[in-house]
């Protein structure tokens, strides 16, 4: 087991347990529980944009075979420990029951996967003094059929920002990254 530092200037922990709460204390404050402030008015004063409800409808067996090519290769897979890899080289017949799966999650608000909602949280070092919790980067391994979902409702969003967005937003998009008009705004 490897030492780590308690707050502040605190003696090293001695047990796994004790390493765990240091962690948790760190980055359930630090880290994973910052507040952020913002002016209601500011929100209120943003003007509503058109309902668009085909962003709810299920996703369709296309939608589901497009994000498992999409989906990150060599990726830590989730809890299961089931790889993209093993998804795509299944057979048709397969991954339709899985895309019914999907759709019945999708559909049913009484249907959930226990899977889709672990995370395993795995520590990476960082540069510096490793006994303290701030040099260590979290990554959280999600289940890769709820990274599926993920992309399915991502596509969507981008397609419909592309429509109805704003065309000073570039980052997050499928076209990420600044225009040459964008440098010249900000310079304006």
């Amino acid at each position: 087991m490897d030492a780590w530092e308690k707050q502040g200037d605190g003696p090293l922990t001695s047990t796994d347990k004790e390493k765990n709460e240091v962690n948790a204390e760190f980055f359930g404050k630090e880290i994973f529980g910052r507040e952020s402030e913002y002016e209601q008015e500011a929100v209120n004063s943003i003007d509503q944009r058109e309902i668009r409800n085909e962003l709810g409808i299920c996703p369709t067996f296309e939608e589901f075979n497009t994000a498992l090519k999409r989906a990150k290769k060599d990726k830590s897979p989730g809890a299961n420990g089931i790889p993209i890899e093993l998804y795509e080289e299944l057979s048709e017949l397969a991954k339709m029951k899985i895309h019914t799966m999907i759709s019945q999650y999708w559909l049913d608000p009484n249907y959930d996967v226990d899977d889709w909602h672990k995370v395993d949280l795995v520590l990476l070092p960082k540069k510096g003094d490793l006994s303290q919790s701030k040099n260590w980067r979290p990554i959280a391994l999600l289940d890769v059929l709820s990274k599926i979902i993920s992309l399915i409702i991502a596509k969507r969003l981008d397609r419909h920002l592309h429509r109805v967005g704003l065309e000073e937003q570039a980052g997050f998009t499928s076209q990420q990254g600044l225009s040459l008009k964008h440098i010249r705004r900000c310079l304006q």
